[in-house]
């Protein structure tokens, strides 16, 4: 009698677990299903320079950056640099060099929400060398340059087509500004 109830028991377990199997199967995703292809953007950044509040400069950069598909985890490969300028040579020692990138490093990421909201992250990264001149009290000193730098790091949602300030940096040594505007355009 205990063996007959045991294999019931058991019949009944594995019964229970296989029901439970194709139910499972049923809802899981199907694996034939294509995936959804990440949409591209494309993004023109402008950094403008600023006096008296007139623009007396504009800097244009462009690139294609693929959209983040909206989930839990940050896919690798979505963030996307430009980055234009010199190495700088820097003694160290003796015959001993460390170099130093002066110029302008942006790095971008976007966002895309299964409702149609698109958010940016950037970052821009400009610097340049102190001109050596009498003019200038940051002139070196040394044989090693000095360095100006100026950075604006901004997140937020942007309207397709439309032109977005991300920031905006005043010169401590001017009354210049610095703004970094952008532009969002959906490839086809």
């Amino acid at each position: 009698m205990r063996k007959s109830g045991v294999v019931q028991v058991v019949a009944i377990v594995v019964l229970m677990s296989f029901g439970g199997l194709s139910r499972a199967q049923e809802n899981a995703p199907k694996t034939n299903e294509a995936a959804k292809p990440p949409e591209a953007y494309h993004v023109d950044f402008s950094l403008n320079e600023l006096q008296d509040g007139k623009k007396i400069n504009t800097r244009q950069y462009a690139m294609n950056v693929l959209a983040v598909p909206s989930g839990p985890r940050l896919p690798i490969g979505y963030e996307k640099d430009l980055k234009i300028g010199t190495r700088i040579p820097i003694e160290t020692g003796q015959d001993k060099f460390e170099y130093f990138d002066v110029g302008t490093n942006i790095r971008c990421q976007i966002f895309a929400s299964e409702s149609g909201i698109i958010s940016l992250d950037a970052r821009a990264d400009v610097s340049s060398l102190v001109p050596t001149s009498e003019k200038d009290q940051y002139a070196p000193a040394g044989r090693n340059p000095i360095v100006r730098q100026l950075q604006i790091q901004s997140s937020g949602t942007v309207t397709l087509g439309k032109l977005t300030s991300l920031g905006t940096v005043g010169d401590p040594d001017s009354k210049r500004q610095f703004q970094l505007e952008v532009t969002v355009t959906k490839l086809k």
